[in-house]
């Protein structure tokens, strides 16, 4: 393992790197990267993958922000990454070589500061990463969410893309403790860029909000009969879940120990398993999460004879 500490002073945006390493199969994953954004945020850095290795040319790559997934590449591709967030941000890339192995990092801590006005959001407090949360809990709920937000201090030349769709481009001030507002008319989670000037620099300060009910999970069990038989058995059911949105996950087990995490795209799907070991009166449970809670519901029996 390798550490390597420098440091950068670009305009109003310090960056401090600190890069590890940790070397595993047959590639040796790095990265280096420049600063492409000289003023304001977010902070941009362009980074260019210099892993070593024998099929380092080959092999699958995973970039991650703060433990998010945000690319994959194949081979020695570069990306370029926002930097949305003041404070400090883990930098990861993690590869994959032809024999399968996984746990080769490479891992970069970026600082970034700035002169941003911050944002005081639904929890009264300033931000540069405000939030705004609306968790629907009865069915006759309106599907509405109206945020508002204010700054300590005058928002210079205010521009707003609220997103979803609505923009607000009158770069006209905001005075010290103004409100502004916004009605959400849909369910789901929006990303609102709050854009400032600041001297000579413009700053884009990024808020996230959710208009969400929590899922309701649901299961359409197997054809009648086919709940039961020998190894291998393959089942199918149905995930008829509802009140899904893009920020839904579940997990769905079969019963016989076997799990599988899937995406909200799997809403609807039909979806298949393989029986390889006997049980009597299996029980197969599906639950649904997002941010506002989780739901679970199961079917049964399921009963497979070696």
């Amino acid at each position: 393992m390798t550490k390597k500490f420098s440091s950068v002073l670009v305009a109003l945006v310090m960056v401090l790197v600190v890069s590890t390493s940790a070397y595993a199969c047959s590639i040796t994953p790095n990265f280096t990267y420049v600063v492409s954004n000289t003023c304001g945020l977010p902070n941009v850095l362009s980074i260019k993958n210099t892993s070593t290795g024998t099929f380092n040319t080959s092999a699958k790559y995973w970039w991650k922000v703060n433990g998010k997934t945000i690319d994959t590449t194949l081979g020695l591709d570069s990306i370029e990454v926002l930097l949305k967030k003041t404070g400090a941000n883990t930098i990861k890339l993690f590869v994959r070589d032809s024999s399968g192995c996984v746990d080769s990092t490479s891992a970069s801590s970026v600082t970034v500061t700035t002169n941003a006005k911050t944002i005081i959001d639904q929890s009264t407090f300033g931000s540069h990463s405000p939030q705004w949360v609306n968790c629907l809990m009865f069915q006759n709920d309106p599907d509405t969410f109206r945020i508002k937000f204010s700054s300590a201090d005058t928002l210079k030349q205010l521009r707003i893309i609220w997103g979803d769709g609505s923009v607000d481009t009158s770069f006209s001030d905001l005075a010290p403790n103004t409100i502004k507002q916004h009605l959400y008319r849909s369910l789901g989670s929006y990303e609102v860029k709050i854009v400032t000037t600041n001297g000579n620099c413009i700053d884009t300060v990024y808020g996230t909000i959710v208009n969400q009910r929590i899922p309701t999970a649901g299961i359409i069990g197997p054809p009648s009969g086919n709940n039961r038989g020998c190894v291998p058995h393959q089942l199918r059911i149905v995930n008829n879940s509802y009140n899904i949105s893009n920020l839904t996950q579940f997990l769905l087990e079969w019963g016989d120990g076997e799990s599988q995490n899937l995406p909200y795209t799997a809403n609807n799907d039909t979806i298949y398993h393989t029986y390889t070991k006997g049980m009597c009166g299996g029980v197969i449970k599906l639950t649904a999460s997002n941010v506002c809670g989780s739901s679970f519901t199961t079917w049964n029996p399921v009963d497979i004879s070696d």
